[in-house]
């Protein structure tokens, strides 16, 4: 759900600045090395969506966390 919705979400809305927290989020190692390839696969999708619609400024400031 949250793949189809970042997707779908554009820059021009204005309404991805109250998703900050989330973003932080799904960039969590707990997510990002899950057991399951589906769920990497998704989180990847997510962040992908989630460069794309805060760009240029990502939510992800510090060099680890981009990394």
């Amino acid at each position: 759900t949250l793949a189809h919705t970042l997707q779908g979400m554009g820059q021009d809305e204005g309404m991805y600045q109250q998703y900050i927290p989330l973003a932080l989020h799904i960039a969590e190692d707990h997510f990002l090395s899950h057991e399951s390839k589906d769920v990497q696969l998704l989180i990847a999708c997510c962040i992908a969506d989630v460069l794309r619609v805060y760009a240029p400024e990502a939510p992800y400031k510090d060099p680890d966390q981009v990394k």
